[in-house]
């Protein structure tokens, strides 16, 4: 039913530093760390690779975030990270019955196969 208003509200922020996290750690690898308070959810974010994080986002309300990005960092974020890492996208998916899978595809003989896998173990080489 479209009802006029947004479905989930994003608020995107430049920062000079990024919130310490408080709460329950839920997941944690090297570019990310993630806990829950409560409902609501923060999540660090960091380049593979690199030391420290760049951007926090963090559950607000129930269907309001905001996302913190640092300003010595604004112009090298990926537009995958973007949308998938810091609008966590996932848990929004999640809400309507979807799944994100980081995954390859191919087409073979009209059916399509999905390998799924960690990030750099080769699946679109």
């Amino acid at each position: 039913m479209e009802t006029g208003k947004p479905e989930y509200i994003y608020r995107l922020r430049e920062v000079h530093s990024l919130p310490v996290l408080d709460g329950n750690q839920i997941a944690w690898r090297p570019d990310m760390e993630v806990v829950r308070d409560g409902t609501k959810e923060i999540r660090l974010i960091g380049i593979k690779g690199k030391v420290g994080y760049y951007a926090c986002y963090q559950e607000i309300y129930s269907r309001e975030a905001e996302v913190l990005v640092t300003r010595l960092v604004r112009d090298l974020m990926p537009s995958d990270t973007v949308y998938s890492s810091l609008f966590a996208l996932d848990r929004r998916m999640i809400e309507y019955g979807g799944l994100i899978l980081h995954c390859a595809y191919i087409n073979h003989r009209g059916k399509g196969i999905l390998f799924s896998a960690p990030s750099g173990v080769g699946k679109s080489t």
